[in-house]
């Protein structure tokens, strides 16, 4: 900071004391010469009765003795007096006999008039009268010499000592204030000064001591501030997040080094740059910053994937920071990509232990099923073995038990490996009353028979933003143990079953409510799912801990703890959140929160199913390991109207297209078979004809196939076991392409 020039103290000292001691002494000449004009006045007043007293004497003889000149010469004789200015003598009758300085008269004070009657000194008789008149100039013209001399040895009294006190002050002030000046000026300011040297005088002395105190005080303070600085800064660049810090222009001001190894760009290279221009992966973010820095808005996103950082996903947050009396931005970003690996594995047993407890009412509901295949299979080889006619309705309706035993096996066996399957998430807009029923429709032919499930949906789709395979596992958890707590649960002696109350609703919450369980307050709207069971309840310390992992009353009965650890995280993760309303030997009631999709145009993607199959006509090629699926397949195109091809194994297909395929249309070929696999002849086939239709087919599910490997030359998928219908659709589909 630029310093004013100030004057010294010694040159403020003589700027204040030379008008000090003119004035003084101006002051008290002034006063002197007061005193002494009174003084002067009242010995005026007694000269002039001394004198004309005196001078009466000597004229009262003049006036008969001596001549008229005589008399003018003793007049002129006491005009030599300084003091009196005029002289008249008057005769008895009040006549001028003779007169010295009249002009003067008007000027004379009145009381310093002395008049004086001259009488004859043998008769006493008054022969005249004798007038001297005194004037004062004689008493200014003193009193100015004396205050003169007065101020002249005063000035010099004054000018003495403060010539003393100059040099008094200069030994015992200015020397230790400059020597102190001169410490402060060579350390450059009190946090890097050396102590300085303590001076003799006990006033000095106390300050630098002072000062030298601050100093020390100040050196142990910086030093704290230092070893406070150096570890924030560790916690800055050690900590897991990446942290970037602008300022409220958008240039960067923090630059940890989590973030700097990530993304390669170090601290020196990031650091007074605007952050959206220094990697893809922050441009996203650049349109936040005025919502951060003018309204304090908090910004989180969960599960985010970056271009520029492969294979990681982060959680990332925005908020604002001040310092000082500004106000910044700070980009966090936490790599979470270990801790989903860790709860995909978590949610995987979650799943295996719920398939475990399933497993026995699957087996029991396929044998059940599977009797309404056998059963007819066997009445329509009695039939077709004993009875040369076979009544069509009879027919029909074995045929029509076979298809829907088969149909239901194939949803339990769909159903079973979208629940076991392990893949990434993946949010998408969905409805959640399918997942619902898709859930009920699993559960009621798994679960013990005593067991009644209900459910009440709303008029109007409940749209929702999510992981269909996560929803319901959620669904799915949440109904076992709604189920556990009325079986398992109960002791021996009491009855097992009850009612399951599974309801889907909207809801609108407010502000407070979405703060205290830290949800995304956007628009309040949530779809929420309520299950409640009939079951034995729970304490308030089970309803504490029930979210915990690895937390179970279960333990004794194969419980993990892990179900609705689970489908915690799972509805967390999609904003959402989890309540629980249990009483011990009442039941218990969950409600899921998932916020409610909005701005997004629906549409029911469902058909209408006609009657009608469609005709067509071309080659198809079919390749299949399994004899009878050859044969089913077969059978179900020729009557669609095509000629097929058959083949065994991946390598006999590519063989057979490299020898017929300008014959071939298209391809329907199984994904697991020996020799070559059908995402391989896939490849090589469309290598050799790039618009032939590829069909691929398989028992598991589409998304477990696609993960298998790259399948950008298959052109569609079809589940097995495939049947009339979707093959009649996807057949015609495709080649009327």
């Amino acid at each position: 900071m630029k310093r004013k020039n100030r004057d010294s103290l010694s040159k403020q000292f003589l700027l204040y004391l030379i008008p000090g001691i003119i004035a003084i002494c101006i002051l008290g000449g002034i006063f002197i010469g007061w005193l002494q004009y009174d003084v002067q006045y009242k010995r005026l007043l007694n000269k002039g009765e001394e004198r004309v007293d005196f001078y009466a004497g000597i004229i009262d003889e003049a006036l008969w003795n001596m001549s008229e000149n005589h008399i003018r010469k003793i007049i002129y004789v006491i005009m030599k007096d300084d003091e009196i200015e005029a002289v008249v003598l008057k005769n008895e009758v009040g006549t001028i006999v003779a007169a010295s300085g009249m002009e003067f008269l008007d000027n004379v004070d009145s009381e310093l008039i002395f008049e004086k009657p001259v009488f004859h000194k043998e008769n006493s008789e008054r022969i005249g009268s004798l007038g001297i008149y005194f004037t004062d100039k004689g008493i200014s013209k003193t009193i100015w010499e004396n205050m003169v001399i007065v101020s002249s040895l005063f000035l010099i009294f004054v000018v003495s000592l403060s010539l003393i006190h100059l040099i008094f002050q200069h030994k015992i002030i200015i020397i230790p204030m400059r020597e102190l000046l001169a410490g402060i000026k060579k350390n450059k300011g009190i946090f890097n000064a050396e102590v300085l040297p303590v001076p003799e005088s006990q006033e000095f002395a106390e300050i630098t001591e002072s000062f030298n105190d601050m100093i020390l005080f100040n050196r142990q303070a910086v030093k704290n501030l230092e070893e406070t600085g150096e570890y924030l800064r560790a916690i800055f660049d050690t900590g897991s997040s990446l942290l970037c810090v602008v300022n409220s222009e958008g240039f960067v001001i923090g630059w940890n080094s989590v973030i700097a190894e990530y993304l390669g760009i170090s601290r020196d290279e990031a650091e007074g740059k605007h952050f959206w221009l220094l990697h893809p992966v922050l441009k996203r973010y650049k349109n936040y910053l005025s919502a951060v820095i003018l309204n304090s808005s908090k910004f989180y996103f969960s599960r985010v994937i970056f271009d520029g950082i492969a294979n990681r996903i982060f959680n990332v947050y925005l908020f604002p920071i001040k310092f000082g009396r500004q106000i910044g931005l700070v980009i966090r970003m936490d790599d979470i990509t270990d801790l989903e690996k860790k709860d995909e594995q978590l949610r995987q047993m979650q799943k295996m232990e719920v398939i475990g407890m399933i497993a026995g009412g699957i087996a029991h509901d396929l044998n059940n099923v599977l009797s309404g295949i056998t059963g007819p299979v066997s009445m329509l080889n009695h039939m077709i073995q004993k009875e040369s006619y076979v009544d069509a309705k009879k027919l029909k309706s074995n045929f029509d038990l076979i298809s829907n035993s088969a149909k239901r096996v194939s949803e339990m066996v769909t159903h079973l490996f979208y629940v076991s399957k392990k893949k990434e998430p993946k949010f998408i807009y969905m409805d959640l009353n399918n997942s619902v029923r898709n859930t009920l429709k699993f559960c009621k032919n798994s679960f013990d028979k005593s067991i009644e499930i209900k459910a009440e949906y709303p008029e109007k789709n409940a749209f929702i933003k999510a992981d269909p395979t996560q929803i319901e596992q959620v669904v799915l958890n949440l109904l076992i143990n709604a189920s556990q707590a009325m079986t398992v649960m109960r002791e021996n002696n009491e009855n097992k079953g009850g009612t399951i109350y599974v309801k889907v609703d909207k809801v609108h919450l407010g502000k407070y409510f979405n703060s205290i369980h830290n949800a995304d307050p956007f628009n309040g709207y949530y779809h929420v799912l309520k299950v409640t069971d009939e079951g034995v309840g729970m304490d308030k310390e089970t309803v504490k801990n029930i979210f915990e992992p690895l937390y179970t009353k279960k333990r004794k009965k194969g419980g993990s703890g892990m179900g609705l650890f689970s489908a915690y995280t799972i509805i967390d993760a999609h904003k959402g959140f989890i309540n629980v309303d249990s009483e011990p030997g009442v039941g218990s009631s969950f409600f899921v929160y998932i916020p409610v999709a909005e701005g997004k145009e629906f549409t029911d993607k469902d058909t209408i199913v006609s009657n009608n199959f469609h005709k067509g006509q071309g080659n198809i090629l079919l390749v299949d390991d399994e004899p009878i699926l050859i044969q089913a397949g077969r059978e179900i195109m020729e009557i669609l109207g095509y000629d097929v091809i058959t083949a065994k194994n991946g390598q006999e297909a590519v063989d057979i297209f490299k020898r017929e395929h300008d014959k071939i249309d298209a391809v329907v070929m199984d994904v697991s078979m020996p020799v070559k696999n059908g995402i391989d002849a896939s490849r090589e086939i469309k290598s050799i004809d790039p618009e032939v239709v590829i069909v691929l087919s398989s028992g598991h599910t589409q998304e477990h196939v696609f993960e298998q490997g790259n399948v950008d030359e298959v052109d569609t998928f079809i589940q097995k076991p495939y049947t009339m219908r979707n093959l009649s659709d996807t057949l015609h589909k495709y080649l009327k392409k």
